[in-house]
């Protein structure tokens, strides 16, 4: 669970202690939510969250696969030292999609977001991870991702629909 801004200075990320463990991408990755809603610095689409509260972690239904999509990237990008997630989270969902091995797909984000999926190899930092996430988001396999509890629209959908495309694959 993400809290944003609390008393106007204070930020909150709530993580489950059952969710943290050696070689789990679970913290960062909630920091990145927490970043993509805070972070007045961040821009556009795929940087920025579309929560509609700055104080509490609130995206809209139609919103949820790209704000997952975008996020687990960012992760990947920024993961140092890489090492290959234990449970492969929302790339399981991908995988059904694509018919493929969900793990295969985990090695090629990361490369595609970094050059690299060796294991221990060191991540993106800063606007470089950010611009990896702009550049390579409509390539990744995590694009493809659909939570159908919350929309029918893949993540690469939603952002063709927010760019003002069709939203059409």
């Amino acid at each position: 669970m993400r809290i944003g801004r609390k008393y106007g200075t204070t930020y909150e990320i709530l993580i489950s202690p059952e969710e943290i463990y050696e070689g789990n991408d679970s913290f960062l990755h909630e920091l990145i939510h927490h970043s993509r809603m805070v972070d007045d610095d961040r821009e556009g689409i795929l940087l920025r969250s579309r929560s509609t509260s700055r104080d509490l972690f609130v995206t809209p239904g139609e919103d949820r696969s790209l704000e997952e999509a975008a996020t687990v990237l960012e992760t990947f990008a920024r993961m140092t030292p890489w090492s290959r997630p234990y449970h492969p989270s929302y790339h399981q969902a991908v995988a059904v999609i694509k018919g493929r091995n969900p793990f295969a797909l985990i090695d090629e984000d990361r490369k595609l977001a970094t050059r690299s999926a060796d294991p221990g190899s060191e991540g993106l930092k800063g606007e470089g991870a950010r611009t990896s996430v702009e550049i390579n988001f409509e390539k990744s396999n995590i694009s493809f991702l659909i939570l159908p509890l919350f929309s029918e629209k893949s993540a690469r959908e939603r952002l063709r629909e927010l760019e003002g495309g069709k939203g059409q694959d």
